[in-house]
């Protein structure tokens, strides 16, 4: 076996292990069980912050794409500093990322009120929550992400031709 596969193979069982070590509160971010992941949080206060799955989300980012998860959101949140929410995972994606992806205003907006620096943060691939919210063609998200996105990082260069391209496709553009 050759160094790289040794490595590749501690580094996976290494991960493995973390993963099953944060199962409980994955499956409690999943079923929006508070109660379970705030048992979890306090005998652990970095599980906020741990990356819980093989992506490398957090129990935000996991959370934020349950609809109907608002309430555990809010009380995570409330267990986070600001800087926590712009944790990303693998992608670059943050939770807002996500919540725009997958439509959760409410939660968008929460997340924004306690980081107004995350509607302008930016995957590996130089995409904002603005680009998620328009490949999804959710107008009401679209609309508001445009109100609170910097004007640098709206329309601009490559970044903006492909939010463009996304509103074209997906259908949004006049009023």
């Amino acid at each position: 076996m050759s160094l790289f596969d040794q490595l590749t193979t501690v580094a996976f069982a290494e991960e493995s292990v973390r993963m099953g070590h944060y199962l409980p509160l994955y499956k409690a971010a999943i079923k929006g069980d508070w109660e379970a992941a705030d048992k979890i949080i306090n005998e652990e206060q970095d599980a906020v912050r741990a990356r819980i799955t093989f992506d490398s989300e957090t129990a935000l980012i996991v959370a934020v794409k349950m609809v109907g998860g608002k309430d555990f959101v809010e009380k995570l949140v409330e267990k986070m500093s600001s800087n926590d929410l712009a944790i990303c995972d693998d992608r670059g994606r943050t939770a807002l990322h996500r919540a725009a992806e997958f439509g959760n205003i409410e939660v968008a907006k929460l997340l924004v009120e306690r980081n107004t620096d995350l509607p302008n943060m930016e995957t590996h691939w130089k995409e904002t929550p603005l680009f998620y919210a328009a490949e999804r063609g959710d107008r009401k998200m679209v609309e508001w992400l445009m109100e609170v996105t910097g004007v640098d990082k709206l329309l601009w260069d490559e970044r903006g031709f492909r939010i463009l391209y996304q509103l074209t496709h997906s259908q949004l553009y006049g009023k």
